[in-house]
């Protein structure tokens, strides 16, 4: 299965480097579910859950509101505050 490089930031440092084969943040007008091609897309965030889905792992990270640029080849989070459950 295909997977987008996917880089979570926080003022301090880069709190995450990997790849997913599916990314959903929770938007301002709702979740946003990404795939590897998504269009390209800038967005802001809202507090809440994101995950990252490759095979049969998925992880989950709490938000702090912030924003998301998606292209095509990858995605990049930026907020605040971050925690992995």
């Amino acid at each position: 299965m295909r997977t987008i490089p996917c880089e979570i930031v926080t003022p301090e440092r880069v709190f995450l480097r990997d790849s997913a084969e599916f990314i959903v943040a929770p938007g301002r007008e709702g979740e946003l579910g990404i795939l590897p091609g998504h269009t390209r897309l800038l967005a802001q965030l809202v507090p809440g859950n994101v995950r990252l889905v490759k095979g049969h792992e998925t992880r989950w990270f709490v938000i702090a509101a912030g924003f998301i640029h998606i292209e095509p080849g990858a995605v990049k989070i930026v907020t605040p505050e971050i925690k992995e459950q």
